[in-house]
């Protein structure tokens, strides 16, 4: 017997399939997906802390491809955006600095960039490293 559920609204299948056996997922997981061995495991993984040049927010994130990350980033940006620093990490360790900067959350990943983030940072990710200071 074979069963295809559908995913609500869109009416295509979600990708699972069942056989009367365990499910079957037919759904690739990619490096950004939370749920992906990939992302907790990957030797180049990273945080980035990119600025935004007009008001100065910043973004904390994760990524493999610091880069690449950045030129999509800007694409959707109607301001200039800088990386502003980037440190090895996986994407545990991006949540726990959201969550330690959750008082300074603006949206999503975005954070207002100030004095006091500027500091936790420097200790949480590498005390060496020079941030540069908030507008």
């Amino acid at each position: 017997m074979l069963i295809r559920s559908r995913s609500k609204g869109a009416g295509r299948p979600n990708g699972i399939i069942n056989r009367g056996r365990r499910p079957v997922v037919h759904k690739r997981k990619g490096l950004h997906d939370p749920g992906s061995r990939l992302a907790a495991v990957h030797p180049n993984s990273k945080i980035y802390l990119i600025r935004c040049e007009t008001t100065g927010h910043l973004k904390i994130g994760w990524t493999i491809n610091t880069a690449a990350r950045l030129r999509t980033l800007q694409a959707a940006s109607p301001t200039r955006l800088r990386l502003i620093g980037e440190f090895a990490g996986d994407r545990q360790r991006e949540q726990e600095l959201h969550q330690l900067l959750a008082a300074f959350r603006l949206h999503g990943e975005w954070f207002e960039y100030r004095s006091e983030v500027r500091q936790l940072l420097v200790e949480q990710l590498n005390p060496n490293f020079i941030l540069p200071n908030p507008p």
